[in-house]
């Protein structure tokens, strides 16, 4: 059983949605059908990491994390070894690389599911949480880094699916999150001012999003997804956009994308058209100053594949403009959307003639100028 990852790397100015400045293209094998593809964007360095779980690039030993200079599209030399599962996320702060997933070892020693990384060098650093689950999500705010999973003990401690720790020394805070064992997972971490968003679970409740502050209690119904489940969200002027594949949120009809409002979790009027296929779901949301772009990919058979479509985040969510990236081959659409500053990456999932060949492609790094 094979699998494939083509990365394609090129900037667009999206003002003028053409204008091609450079292009680079890796073949990748994977190890699984990937639909989670983490990447980070240091735009101070002008470098992009990427993750998952894969062997090669560029016909050159990576081990499922990667760096790839973003002004020349070229693979960069730094090269840890992850091995024994995925990582389903990263983040950098200062010069230091925080991965979380299922794999088990970096550099040939042990690191279960959570590790750090000298960010020049490559080399494992020696802290070392050991979490007993996956981990499913990073998010690094001052001088703290948040993670969330599907653990029950990190740092020989008690915590249900979500955890804090100092970025200066390593250690774990006390603060215990109040999530319950009715929380299978704690996933997507935002962080807002004093507050932590993420996406879980909850009896009776297949998933939604969750709001908690230091010392405060869970707020589980910010959103409640009804005949689906939502994918991702953001939080943008005291409210949080979601998107997915549903038919409701908190009970109010809502095809695949809605807005609810945090202080009571009323559903307000915005409700964009991203797609009007069926099988389309909306994958990804990201804000860039006033504009939110919204990514979509096929559930099954369609002819419309691979959107990113750009929506005003006021109203009932004006239609501004359409990105369209279409492969007439492929089963699976657009994917992720990572922006930082002034750039975008987007990738997209392809399943291809048998159930046994994937490629997972990463479409490129967008310029964005609006």
């Amino acid at each position: 059983m094979f699998r494939h990852i083509l990365f394609v790397f090129f900037l667009v100015s999206i003002s003028t949605f053409a204008q091609v400045y450079s292009g680079h293209s890796y073949h990748t094998n994977s190890k699984l059908d990937v639909h989670r593809f983490p990447c980070f964007i240091d735009t101070s360095n002008n470098i992009l990491y990427t993750a998952g779980y894969y062997d090669t690039i560029a016909n050159t030993l990576r081990r499922n994390i990667s760096a790839v200079d973003l002004k020349t599209g070229g693979l960069l030399s730094w090269n840890p070894i992850v091995t024994g599962g995925k990582v389903n996320s990263i983040v950098k702060s200062g010069n230091t690389i925080y991965i979380g997933g299922t794999f088990t070892t970096v550099n040939g020693q042990a690191r279960n599911r959570l590790a750090a990384i000298n960010a020049t060098t490559g080399l494992l650093l020696s802290w070392n949480p050991n979490p007993n689950n996956e981990v499913l999500s990073l998010a690094v705010d001052n001088n703290y880094l948040y993670v969330g999973g599907r653990y029950t003990s990190i740092a020989a401690s008690s915590r249900n699916f979500l955890s804090l720790f100092s970025l200066s020394n390593g250690n774990l805070y006390s603060w215990s999150p109040p999530l319950q064992s009715t929380n299978s997972y704690f996933d997507e971490i935002k962080v807002e001012g004093s507050n932590i968003y993420g996406i879980s679970t909850n009896t009776g409740i297949i998933n939604c999003v969750c709001k908690m502050s230091f010392g405060g209690s869970v707020k589980n119904l910010i959103a409640k997804a009804g005949g689906g489940f939502i994918n991702d969200y953001l939080v943008y002027s005291s409210k949080v956009y979601c998107v997915g594949y549903f038919t409701s949120i908190n009970d109010s009809l809502r095809k695949n994308a809605a807005c609810i409002r945090v202080l009571d979790s009323l559903v307000q009027p915005w409700q964009p058209v991203v797609n009007t296929t069926a099988t389309l779901a909306n994958y990804r949301i990201e804000n860039y100053k006033d504009t939110f772009f919204i990514s979509s990919r096929v559930f099954g058979s369609d002819t419309a594949r691979n959107y990113i479509k750009r929506f005003s985040p006021n109203g009932n969510g004006r239609f501004i403009s359409l990105f369209k990236y279409y492969d007439a081959a492929s089963d699976d659409g657009a994917n992720d959307i990572v922006i930082s500053s002034d750039k975008m990456v987007e990738t997209w999932y392809d399943k291809i003639l048998t159930t046994e060949y994937y490629k997972n492609h990463l479409r490129g790094v967008l310029k964005i100028e609006c």
